[in-house]
């Protein structure tokens, strides 16, 4: 595509086909969003009768099977771990003698956060080794 200098007449135009395109965009969503509606209407009364009816099939998982098809729900967890409740934890246990069982409840890591303009750093910033430093070569 070439960009090319166009009339007032054209400019119109162009406007008029660009906001034309731009309704039916915006009609065709909303088209969308109505469709989506019913599936998942139909989605979540299928998790429910799946979760409810059906057989064990992995930790976290139930199916049911039909004749052509079958269905899995997977429940997913998450787990957070509040690193100043356990460091209070662990401090409460080490008073009692029971530091043992902290060491066998967490498992201690090292986090690593980046500190304000390491974007700078990345880009280069005035110290040209950073660019040697930060290169990696590239797999063979």
């Amino acid at each position: 595509m070439t960009a090319e200098m166009l009339t007032p007449a054209e400019i119109d135009v162009k406007a008029a086909e660009y906001h034309s395109l731009e309704q039916a965009l915006a009609r065709a969503k909303a088209a969308a969003a109505k469709a989506q509606e019913p599936l998942d209407k139909l989605k979540d009364e299928l998790i429910e009768i799946v979760s409810k009816f059906g057989s064990a099939h992995a930790e976290k998982s139930r199916l049911m099977r039909g004749i052509n098809e079958e269905m899995i729900v997977t429940f997913g967890q998450s787990v957070r771990v509040d690193a100043a409740a356990v460091e209070k934890f662990r401090l409460a246990l080490a008073e009692r003698d029971q530091s043992r069982l902290a060491s066998k409840m967490f498992e201690k890591t090292i986090r690593f956060s980046l500190k304000p303009g390491h974007d700078a750093i990345v880009r280069g910033g005035r110290n040209s080794r950073s660019r040697f430093w930060l290169s990696i070569p590239s797999a063979k």
